[in-house]
């Protein structure tokens, strides 16, 4: 392990981020199946790169950390002190099939390109369609992979955004095929160890170029629990690093125990970085990761999974520091994620390696401890099964061998095994891996002796080789040009042995069965001591047969996952590299191909809700596609709706037959009489215990509250199995507590098809979904939360039984106007509703908002416009649940009263008789009414002018001044007057927009028998009275409001009382048709008139025009057209003002006919066949 010294710069907020996202699981937790549950979980932060700035570390390397260092030492002084042996048996007739791929082997990056810091280089890499990448310690290379030209390179420091002042080490770098992008692994520390963090992260796309723009980067920290040797790997579903835990806070630094974090990998497709990532880890201090046998487990190296399969293994040698073993243990990471111990495999028994001896120095080769150091996995079509090649190096008659292996996780089996050796050299640092045919490989290594400089060699194998052999043969890939006499770093090569390695790499390529890449090391010359490394760079051809189509793929399943969305999943199908989905209407012909992933899973989105689609899948490789699989179908789900109320009170309102609160006290507060419950795949957590806050879930007795859930970084899934049928209600309770901008679906389904709510807006306040259920004895149901957006999908509890689904909704919604300003609803009810919720729009379709709620069929909406027309819609409620909204109605309001603008502002001798009010009159009121106090509820006050002369401005009470003002507010100015005693007359209000800056404004007044409201909707500069009569008992109040409609606030100027008002509307207009060409219309009089103007439209609702006035009671219309319908209104006016108008009436002219003069008397025989009168 090498480090670096580059400075780096980063906002160090992301990882207090990171830190304060962290997620405590119950530790150690076992699942069932003797599955390891996570002992923790931590967010970490995304990272964002700086500026370039790499410097050099001084001379300094760590020294290789083991489990124990003492008993190593002795045991490879043990292993050099070993017997010779005799010379290796022949590996295989016939000459070597293994051979350079197109000639690819070039020299990679080394010591000088970073002024020779640090030792050891770490050297890897990978091979993906179009380019090779190399990581060391402290650089990362990009290479065409067509000629293995460098494109770009960074220093890693740089690369990972590692915070500034942080060293790294330990690069690791993968291709996945399936997710058709690059995963990188890396930690990062400070100088005395104490401060440590694993990085990683994964390209944006397939192409790995952009080394600043094109990569996500996150970091995990992890403190004084020092992540050392980290082993990158890979599935289906997780991105796995394996570490060895070593604790920084003592000075001997004691290792801790072997570590596995598993982080869910980026959605396939996906260019996008998220915030953060949640990472999981099943290890610690207190929960030692272990072996099989119960030793502790070290070095867990993740394989890196080169086709679609599905579970991660991970592969672990025992360690042989102390004495001999013949053991390896085998985990893989399940879904959740959880880490499942499959158990250990024997193997030949094998102990520590010596150091390797170099010709002409005294100076040893460090060859590590038996620990692997990587592991390629993928489908072996001869085994029949998903294998594991991985390798080590031990000691053999006193020398280092290479021990590789093809283990068979699935049935814990070892399909084979081999070594290499020989008779006087030296083999360590090796890599190993299958090509993608699967039934191929090649090795790649170091070997060197006392005499012989080390060099870097290859070996393959291919289907026809005999097991536990490679071929004849070996090809040199690149030759050591001096003895590695790194001396300048701390103890290196004096009081330890040099180092080497630590590691080496190979990979399959994707592209070409039969193929292997590999990178490893050599030496170039003394460079005074500093660092010599070299690496190189190759691939490799097997010499394998050609690979064959794959098989049809297995096992496919579909599955609607809500109302526009079906999950298809499959087996992975040998020597695959991707799948083309295709779906069909019918099942039988129209295929069309809707997706081509790599991996073994596929959504279909886009979809028609409560409909049925069929797929079937094709496995394909360069070679060809196989036939297609069998045919599946799945139903979109029905979409269901969501409700806020009643947020966390559930206590009766649903629950009645069973509840399970999720996450409470830690853990489920479960009592289902009528199922069992199981909780498939989350964590749990608790946000607040107690919680006082509404959107917290009661406690049954319903005396306390908590705020817990159960989450997953992707899907929450429980089940409900029934023993005895059953049909009622489910209720389901989400809530996103700490507001993180969580999206989810929620989906229930009882066998019969899925129910979606899709809740993809805030949900902080609780989101309710409601769903009927039908089951059968020994029926499921089950409910699964899908994360769409944010850091996790949560539940919060699922209860059974109590209120019912929404209601149907209402029917024969109608609206009608009372008034001006109010609007009446009535409807039909429905059917086991509590309860209705008006809503009202401007335009009957969108912007529709709540205006109030009814436990009736009615309701009234006040407070509107005059003359404005609107739209409504109520739905029906049962508790939470809502039904669809009804039939859409409308209504428009009736005109306003009209408002004069004599006297403008010379009230004295008009009216206030009965007293007055002059709002803002020297910046507060000047109120005298003996009949009723009088105060302004909402309003500022205001001075226009003061003195002043305009004659818009109200006169001081004794008419020897004027001022300009009113009071005002930015939306409404309400007042009122209370009563004493009984009073009848009129009231009087003034609004004045003195300013002229464009103020519209509506006036009510309500002394309790219901609105009158005037709407000044023109300019209104020169003043406008609203004069309205009032009828109030003692103890009576009347209420005053304006309303700003347009412009800049709402102003009123006075209230009077007493005076003349305007006339009442007349009543009872009724029309008559005369003759042909005239109306005659009668009324009855209003009070206080003097006069009336009659007016007449075409339609009885616009046009209207003034047709002449009358101080009588009725009026003829003449001049009319024959045979034509004619609507009429009247007004009411005095010397105050006019009415509001009148019902209208309408009536018919008569038809019009000839008439002639011949016969003139004579009708005898021209009229009355039928009968006569002669009057």
């Amino acid at each position: 392990m090498g480090r670096t010294g580059a400075v780096r710069r980063l906002a160090a907020l992301a990882f207090a981020i990171g830190a304060l996202l962290s997620v405590p699981t119950s530790a150690g937790a076992a699942a069932s199946g003797g599955a390891i549950a996570p002992v923790g979980r931590v967010e970490a932060p995304l990272l964002l790169p700086g500026k370039h700035q790499q410097k050099p570390p001084g001379n300094h390397a760590k020294q290789f950390l083991g489990l124990n260092p003492a008993a190593l030492r002795k045991a490879k002084l043990k292993a050099a002190a070993g017997t010779p042996g005799p010379a290796p048996s022949p590996q295989g007739p016939g000459a070597s099939s293994a051979a350079l791929f197109e000639g690819l082997n070039q020299p990679g990056l080394s010591a000088a390109d970073e002024g020779y810091q640090p030792t050891p280089p770490d050297s890897t890499g990978a091979i993906g369609p179009t380019r090779y990448l190399e990581f060391v310690n402290q650089v990362v290379g990009v290479y065409d992979r067509t000629n293995l030209t460098l494109l770009g390179s960074t220093d890693l420091g740089t690369f990972t955004a590692v915070p500034s002042g942080l060293l790294t080490s330990d690069p690791q770098i993968q291709w996945d095929p399936q997710g058709n992008r690059w995963f990188y692994a890396a930690i990062g520390f400070n100088s005395n160890l104490t401060d440590s963090y694993i990085l990683f992260g994964w390209s944006k796309t397939a192409d790995p170029t952009d080394l600043a723009a094109g990569w996500c980067r996150y970091g995990t920290p992890t403190g004084t629990n020092f992540p050392d040797f980290p082993k990158l790997g890979h599935d289906a579903n997780f991105v796995m690093i394996g570490t060895n835990v070593f604790d920084t806070s003592k000075p001997s630094l004691p290792f801790v125990t072997g570590d596995v974090w598993a982080m869910p990998k980026p959605a396939a497709g996906s260019s996008t970085c998220s915030t953060s990532v949640s990472t999981t880890h099943f290890a610690d201090a207190g929960h030692v990761l272990r072996n099989s046998d119960g030793t502790p487990a070290a070095t867990p190296v993740p394989a890196n999974t080169a086709d679609a399969a599905a579970n991660g293994f991970i592969v672990s040698a025992h360690d042989p520091s102390v004495t001999p073993q013949s053991k390896v243990m085998i985990w893989h990471i399940a879904a959740g994620p959880i880490l499942v111990p499959d158990g250990d495999v024997s193997v030949p028994s094998y102990g520590a390696p010596p150091s390797v001896p170099q010709p002409g120095t005294g100076y040893l080769i460090d060859s590590l401890d038996g620990r692997f150091t990587q592991a390629v996995a993928v489908f072996d079509p001869v085994a029949h099964a998903e294998a594991v090649w991985t390798q080590h190096t031990v000691g053999s008659s006193g020398r280092s061998i290479v021990r590789w292996y093809e283990l068979l996780p699935g049935s814990l089996t070892v399909r084979q095994q081999g070594q290499l050796a020989g008779a006087s050299d030296y083999y360590w640092n090796a890599a190993i891996s299958p090509s993608s045919a699967g039934d191929d490989a090649m090795i790649t290594y170091n070997r060197g002796s006392s005499t012989q400089l080390p060099v870097i060699g290859a070996q393959t194998r291919t289907r026809s080789t005999p097991l536990g052999q490679m071929d004849a043969g070996e090809v040199i890939l690149g030759t050591s040009s001096a003895a590695t006499q790194e001396t300048l770093f701390q103890g290196n090569c004096t009081s330890n042995p040099c180092r080497w390695g630590d590691y080496s790499g190979a990979t399959p390529d994707p592209m070409n069965p039969g193929v292997v890449w590999g990178s490893n090391q050599i030496t170039g010359q003394w460079i005074f001591g500093l660092a010599q490394w070299e690496t190189q760079n190759y691939a490799i051809d097997t010499g394998g047969a050609p690979a064959s189509a794959p098989q049809p793929p297995t096992g496919v399943t579909a599955t609607g996952v809500d109302a526009s969305s079906i999950s298809v999943r499959w087996n992975a199908s040998g020597g695959a590299t991707s799948y083309q989905v295709q779906r069909s209407p019918d099942g039988s012909a129209g295929w069309t191909q809707v997706g081509n992933p790599s991996t073994t899973n596929f959504t279909d989105t886009g979809l028609t809700g409560a409909t049925t689609y069929y797929y079937r899948v094709i496995a394909g490789n360069s070679v060809g596609d196989s036939a297609p699989s069998s045919v599946v179908s799945a139903r979109t789900a029905v979409d269901i709706p969501y409700t806020q109320p009643p947020q966390g009170s559930w206590v009766g309102a649903y629950g009645v037959d069973g509840y399970a609160l999720l996450g409470w006290n830690g853990g489920d507060l479960v009592s289902m009489p009528r199922s069992t419950f199981v909780v498939d795949q989350a964590q749990r957590f608790i946000w607040a215990n107690p919680s006082g806050d509404p959107r917290a879930l009661q406690s049954p007795d319903a005396a306390g509250r908590e705020a817990t859930c159960a989450y997953d970084a992707n899907q929450v899934r429980l089940h409900l199995t029934f023993a005895n049928a059953y049909t009622g209600d489910i209720h389901v309770y989400a809530v996103d507590f700490d507001s993180l901008g969580r999206r989810e679906t929620v989906t229930v389904n009882d066998g019969s098809g899925p129910q979606t709510a899709t809740i993809n807006a805030d949900f902080s306040q609780g989101a309710w979904v409601n769903a009927s259920i039908s089951v059968a004895a020994g029926g499921t149901v089950t409910v699964t939360a899908n994360k769409t957006a944010g850091v996790n999908a949560v539940l919060s509890g699922v209860f059974l039984g109590g209120a019912p689904t929404a209601p149907a909704p209402p029917a024969n919604l109608t609206a009608g106007a009372l008034n001006a300003t109010q609007v009446r609803l009535t409807w039909t009810a429905s059917t086991g509703a509590t309860g209705y919720r008006a809503e009202r729009s401007a335009d009957g379709s969108t912007n529709w908002s709540q205006v109030g709620a009814s436990a009736t069929t009615s309701f009234t909406d006040s407070n509107l416009l005059p003359s404005t027309t609107y739209f409504y819609r109520v739905s029906a409620l049962n508790g939470p649940s809502s039904s669809a909204p009804s039939n859409v109605a409308s209504a428009t309001t009736a005109a306003g009263l009209p408002t004069s603008q004599s006297p403008q502002g010379s009230w004295v001798g008009a009216y206030g008789a009965d007293g007055y009010a002059l709002t803002g009159w020297n910046g507060g009121d000047l109120v005298s009414i003996a009949r009723a106090s009088f105060a302004v509820d909402q309003g500022q006050r205001f001075i226009f002018q003061n003195p002043s002369s305009d004659v818009r401005a109200m006169e001081s009470p004794d008419g020897a001044t004027r001022q300009a003002a009113c009071a005002y507010d930015a939306n409404q100015v309400k007042m009122h007057l209370t009563f004493s005693a009984a009073y009848t007359g009129s009231i009087h209000v003034y609004a004045l927009d003195f300013d002229n800056l464009g103020r519209r404004e509506t006036i009510t007044v309500n002394d309790g028998s219901g609105p009158q409201t005037a709407n000044l909707n023109a300019d209104f500069s020169q003043g406008a009275w609203f004069n309205v009569p009032i009828n109030v008992a003692a103890g009576g109040t009347v209420t005053i409001t304006v309303n700003r409609t347009a412009g800049m606030n709402a102003v009123v100027s006075g209230v009077l009382l007493g005076g003349s008002v305007p006339p009442s509307a007349p009543t009872g207009l009724a029309a008559t048709g005369l003759d042909a060409s005239s109306i005659k219309l009668g009324w009855s009089g209003s009070i206080g008139a003097t006069s009336y103007k009659v007016q007449r439209s075409p339609d009885g609702s616009a046009g209207w025009v003034q047709l002449g006035t009358s101080t009588a009671t009725s009026y003829t219309d003449t001049g009319l057209a024959a045979a034509t319908t004619y609507y009429y209104r009247v007004i009411a006016s005095n010397s105050v003002g006019d009415s509001a108008p009148s019902n209208v009436a309408s009536a018919r002219t008569a038809v019009s006919i000839p008439y002639s003069q011949s016969p003139q008397g004579s009708w005898v025989g021209v009229y009355g066949a039928d009968g006569y009168a002669l009057t």
